[in-house]
């Protein structure tokens, strides 16, 4: 190899390094500030599934539903969320989760598991979940 294809070569590793570097911070901020996709170290995954597998995160749906647990309350969402799909949702919209809870007895009316929240404003408000 020639010195001149040597330091092409190492021009090229350092050019690509840089833009993996620069696309995973990009693709890292697009995933906090909601744009649907997740990133992972360097690589860009796939687009990430709404609520109940509805949908995109991101998507008028999912922006909805996010106005929906902003507002506190009995949280009446069209699909049942996964423990992990509620917790999303309250984190984009910048909740503090105060239990995960099963099931109650009668006359209690959370007898579904759910998560129990505040919002950023103080209202309470619960969650509906698949499991705990």
């Amino acid at each position: 190899m020639r010195e001149s294809d040597y330091d092409n070569a190492l021009n090229l590793l350092r050019k690509t390094t840089i833009n993996r570097l620069f696309l995973a911070i990009l693709f890292s901020f697009l995933t906090v500030v909601g744009a649907g996709s997740v990133a992972c170290g360097d690589l860009l995954l796939a687009p990430v599934k709404g609520v109940g597998g509805k949908g995109w995160r991101g998507d008028k749906v999912w922006r909805d539903q996010v106005t929906a647990v902003g507002r506190g309350g009995d949280i009446k969402l069209n699909v049942t969320a996964t423990r992990q799909e509620a917790i999303d949702l309250l984190e984009a919209v910048g909740c503090k989760i105060d239990r995960i809870e099963g099931p109650h007895l009668p006359p209690n009316p959370h007898q579904f598991p759910h998560i129990n929240f505040t919002t950023p404003d103080g209202k309470k408000g619960t969650i509906p979940i698949v499991g705990l």
